[in-house]
């Protein structure tokens, strides 16, 4: 199966945790005393195939961070450019269409070619257009990031994160990766333990069921066209 990736609204429940995911991505990498690596190497290093996990997302989170910082009023006023910004950071190195296939479940067997680019591109860009503008509002403090594991194969890696919140309070948040032809991807990130994936998957496959691949598209490509995201309801952590 994995070999074929080659080739209405805001949804409920994960306003948290996806605000969490975006902050994450802003955040001032800062990877732990054992990782030996510091924020001037973030500062130069240029990811690359051979990339390894820990730098992917250290670089990631410094680049995206550099690219925002000091300009936050300015993309708050021109979103499409704070759209673009992001989706340019975070395309290289989240690995979306395995993360469609691993939303969609069932669903990608029975989709055809068409539905399935549809749905990546249309699940990515709902994200983050509705969750950027969360990234300008929120404050957060300082991301230590943990040295990489990898599964036994090598092919999979998970690098551990805390996020340190403004009241004293640490959230971990882990990302999942695997190596792909392009290098190491995301595809996975879990905040204080809950998957988004496994979130998404739930909810889109039940609407899927009432009402089918092709009206989910369609209700995600409108979500992003109207999205004018604030910051998340209800969070007052």
């Amino acid at each position: 199966m994995e070999s074929d990736l080659t080739s209405t609204g805001q949804l409920s429940g994960l306003s948290r945790v996806l605000l969490l995911m975006c902050a994450l991505a802003l955040s001032s990498g800062t990877p732990a005393q054992d990782a030996k690596q510091s924020n001037d190497q973030d500062s130069v290093v240029m990811l690359n195939a051979e990339s390894p996990p820990l730098e992917v997302v250290s670089v990631t989170s410094r680049d995206l961070q550099n690219s925002l910082l000091g300009r936050e009023s300015y993309y708050a006023k021109n979103l499409d450019e704070l759209y673009q910004v992001i989706g340019e950071k975070l395309a290289p190195v989240f690995d979306m269409r395995y993360v469609g296939y691993l939303v969609l479940g069932d669903y990608w067997k029975a989709a055809n070619g068409e539905q399935r680019d549809k749905f990546v591109a249309a699940f990515s860009d709902f994200l983050i257009k509705t969750y950027a503008k969360g990234l300008l509002n929120f404050n957060q403090e300082q991301l230590v990031v943990f040295p990489a594991t990898y599964s036994k194969d090598k092919r999979r890696a998970e690098v551990k994160t805390e996020l340190r919140m403004n009241q004293g309070s640490i959230v971990p948040v882990d990302y999942r990766l695997r190596r792909s032809s392009e290098g190491w991807r995301v595809y996975d990130v879990r905040i204080e333990g809950v998957s988004y994936i496994q979130n998404y998957r739930s909810q889109i496959n039940a609407e899927i069921s009432a009402l089918g691949l092709d009206a989910v598209i369609l209700r995600l490509e409108q979500g992003a066209q109207e999205s004018t995201p604030t910051q998340v309801e209800g969070d007052n952590s």
